[in-house]
Parts: structure tokens; C-alpha cells; sequence
């Protein structure tokens, strides 16, 4: 998230002063400005959605600068504390996308995760820009039943993308963390993944991956009728596609249309979900595509983000110091992090 003191002197620069009315283009490109905070669009829509909403605008078409900049600061002052970076690495494409964000309404509650799209960036770019509302517009969030939410709104997104993008066959995995107060609520599927380090620098491994290499994965394939072929190549096994070309390294995701023809789907959406109640002790969380976990073990990766932030830096720069690390160890892959803080929210 944008601090406010960055906001404060981005509409500075702009000439724009808290007795104004800042147009909404203006806070797009305000959003959206270079730096190490820089919010996608999507990101920034979604933003300026979520303040019109606080706000009761009905159009969002501009906002009051003084009541957009106290709206920003219970943002960040309520809500745990997020912040992203992302990396492309050594591939030629930028396939990953990620989201952090506050909740509606205030409070402590914010949504992480991080999706890291294979064959196309189409998948993991239509599941970052609608999990949010995917998962407010579910019967069980209304009903305060958070976990079965989370599986919901995945799996409604895997849906609406093969619906709506009948000629894609691109794919994503899905690892995101939401926070209600003082719960953590946890879903993943693929092998992106959700790390908790305590202030004891216990590292609390959230999610599992789901890898064809798993026995149990490797079982539910087999049962569906699917295969899997291992190159040597030391990344591990891929499911193989019924026209014994397509191949894809997870054994759960959103999209890959080519591995959900069939049922049971070779490779399906159901997420595994779970529940954590946040200690005194609970510090921080990690989530990561696997451009970081190839290359980093988890405790590594931890103190690489414990260092960061107790040196004074930011999650976001938490974030970046992370993707850097992986980046150091070579990563052949994307590099995609969020930094979620849990007991020291600014």
C-alpha cells in the first residue's frame, strides 16, 4: 500500500491541495506513479472502487482529497499491513500477478495472494483483478464463514475464466491468505506458497504445494485417468494433457482448460483451505510463487524478510529485498512476494 505521506506529496506535486477534488483519472496516474510503491491498474481500480464505495460515491468520477486521505490512513492504520513486489526474472514474459489489499469497511482485515500463471499471463491476471469481489460477493463471507469463502470464490473463478475466455489456455495458481481480525484464513491451489515466521524465528509452513511428485496428487491423477512424464530435467514431474503434448507442473490450478475436459479434471481448482488464530508471537507471512521456493528454502527466505523489516523497512521493501534474494540464487522463474504483517501494523 501507498503511504500517505507518499500520496500527500504526489497530489503536491500535482498542485493539488486537501480543499480540492481529486478526479478520478487523477487518482489512477496518482496510484500508478513509478516508484517502488507503483500500483497496477487493476490494482488501482480496484482501489478507487473500494474508496467510492467507503466514500458513497456513485460514480467515482472524483473524491474529496481531505476525506480520500483520512479514508487512506485508516486503511493503513487499521487493516494489517501489506505490501508486494514482483520481478520477471529470467523469462522473457511477466506471467504472475499478486494482490494485497485492505477489506471494506476498516477494521483489521486484509486479502493477500499471490498467482503465478503459466502459459500466458491471461489466467493469473483475470484471478488477481476479481478475487477480492469474488470473495465479498459470496453467501459464506456474508456468513461469516471465511474459509468456505475463500474455496467458493476460487473455484467461481476458475468457472467465469473458462466461461469468458474460451480461447485461452493459459493457467494460474492461487495462494492467498485473508485476515478477519484476529484469524488468518489460508487457500492454495498450485504451488505458490504462504510461509509464517514467529518473533521466535519459527518458520510455519502454511500451505502445501501440489505437485504431480506428491504421492497422494500422483494417486488422484492416476484415479482420474491422467499421467504425468518427468523430463530430468530437476523441475520435477508435469501432468500431461490428454493430447500428450500440453504439460503443466501443478497439480492443481484456475484455467488450463486442456486439463479440466475431462471428469475428473486431470488438474483441478479445489483449494486446500485452513484457519489460524493469530498469536501474540505470529510476526509475518510470506507468500511466494515458486520463482522464490525453487531457489530459497523457507527459513532463508524469512530472514531475508525479518532483516528488511527490522531495519525499518517497509513490507514492500520487505517484498523487493526477497524477490532480489531469489534473483541472487537464480531463478529461472517469475518472482512474485507479498509481505503480510500480523502483530506490527502501522
Amino acid at each position: 500500500m501507498v503511504t500517505v505521506v507518499e500520496l500527500e506529496r504526489s497530489l503536491v506535486s500535482l498542485g493539488i491541495d486537501l480543499d480540492d477534488v481529486l478526479p478520478y483519472h487523477a487518482l489512477l496516474s496518482i496510484l500508478q506513479a513509478p516508484g517502488p510503491h507503483a500500483f497496477t491498474r487493476d490494482e488501482a481500480e480496484r482501489t478507487a472502487a473500494l474508496l467510492a464505495a467507503e466514500l458513497g460515491a456513485h460514480d467515482a468520477a472524483s473524491f474529496p482529497v481531505a476525506a480520500f486521505l483520512a479514508w487512506w490512513r485508516e486503511q493503513l492504520g487499521g487493516a494489517c499491513y501489506v505490501g508486494s513486489h514482483a520481478a520477471r526474472g529470467a523469462p522473457s514474459h511477466m506471467e504472475d500477478r499478486s494482490l494485497a489489499c485492505a477489506l471494506p469497511g476498516g477494521g483489521r482485515g486484509a486479502l493477500a495472494a499471490v498467482l503465478d500463471g503459466h502459459g500466458g499471463h491471461a489466467c493469473a491476471q483475470f484471478g488477481a483483478a476479481r478475487l477480492l469481489a469474488a470473495v465479498l460477493a459470496t453467501p459464506a463471507y456474508g456468513g461469516r464463514r471465511y474459509e468456505e469463502a475463500l474455496s467458493q470464490a476460487i473455484l467461481h473463478l476458475n468457472d467465469s475464466f473458462l466461461a469468458e475466455h474460451a480461447d485461452d489456455l493459459s493457467g494460474s495458481t492461487l495462494c492467498a491468505v485473508l485476515r478477519m481480525d484476529e484469524y488468518l484464513y489460508i487457500a492454495n491451489v498450485g504451488d505458490s506458497r504462504a510461509v509464517l515466521r514467529t518473533s521466535s524465528a519459527e518458520c510455519i509452513q502454511l500451505t502445501v504445494d501440489h505437485s504431480p511428485d506428491d504421492a497422494a496428487e500422483l494417486a488422484r491423477i492416476w484415479e482420474a485417468g491422467g499421467d504425468t512424464f518427468d523430463a530430468e530435467d530437476g523441475q520435477g514431474s508435469r501432468v500431461v494433457a490428454p493430447d500428450n503434448v500440453s504439460m503443466v507442473a501443478c497439480s492443481r490450478s484456475i484455467g488450463d482448460r486442456a486439463f479440466k475436459a475431462m471428469s475428473p479434471p486431470y488438474v483441478p481448482a479445489t483449494p486446500d483451505v485452513s484457519s489460524r488464530l493469530i498469536s501474540e508471537t505470529d510476526h509475518f507471512i510470506v507468500i511466494a510463487s515458486d520463482g522464490v521456493w525453487d531457489v530459497c528454502p523457507n527459513k532463508r527466505a524469512c530472514d531475508v524478510v525479518a532483516e528488511c523489516l527490522g531495519q525499518g523497512g517497509t513490507p514492500m521493501a520487505a517484498a523487493e529485498a526477497l524477490c532480489n534474494e531469489a534473483s541472487k540464487r537464480r531463478s529461472e522463474d517469475n518472482i512474485s512476494v507479498v509481505v503480510m504483517l500480523l502483530n506490527e501494523c502501522h
